[in-house]
């Protein structure tokens, strides 16, 4: 498995420092990813960031496949940057290619729908259906459901069909973990 570079890895630590008070208001917005703030607050605080890096590197992509692919474009994303920053032009190409840096190491912007999240729920109730019955599966949904006025609004019918007729299309991670529960 390929490892980055000390001189990457210590670019990526320069650009952590310099971006922190981004990378902390990102992660207060709703929707975005990453694998936790411990690991954002090793990721500052660290001053050998390579063991720290790979290991996140291997809890993001867990494949060794994907784990190189991602070490080799770091590597270019660092001296596609450094050469911008060369040029002492801070421009929307500086600010691109930094972002780019930072989805590769797992902090992304992902928006979940509400109508993906009714799918999912819709294959889990017909699965059940198949081996519990309509009834089973619609007591099951109503006494499993954690008390929350979100997931009131999210009715089955007596086909065991989830419904929602909220209008809001996205759905933020505490409704999601709610819907794990």
């Amino acid at each position: 498995m390929k490892k980055l570079s000390f001189n990457t890895a210590y670019y990526i630590r320069k650009l952590i420092l310099y971006s922190e008070s981004e990378l902390r208001t990102l992660l207060n917005q709703p929707g975005v990813f990453f694998n936790s703030k411990e690991i954002l607050q090793q990721l500052i605080e660290s001053v050998y960031l390579e063991d720290v890096l790979q290991n996140l590197l291997l809890e993001v992509y867990q494949e060794e496949r994907l784990i190189n692919q991602i070490v080799e474009q770091l590597e270019e994303l660092v001296r596609q940057h450094q050469t911008v920053l060369q040029k002492a032009d801070v421009s929307q190409q500086e600010i691109t290619i930094k972002r780019k840096i930072f989805a590769a190491l797992g902090f992304k912007r992902i928006i979940i729908t509400k109508q993906e999240v009714l799918n999912a729920l819709s294959q889990i109730s017909i699965f059940s259906k198949n081996y519990l019955g309509n009834i089973l599966t619609i007591n099951n949904w109503q006494s499993t459901r954690p008390d929350n006025d979100w997931l009131k609004i999210i009715q089955i019918d007596r086909s065991a069909k989830l419904t929602c007729n909220n209008e809001t299309q996205e759905i933020n991670l505490s409704q999601l973990q709610l819907i794990h529960e």
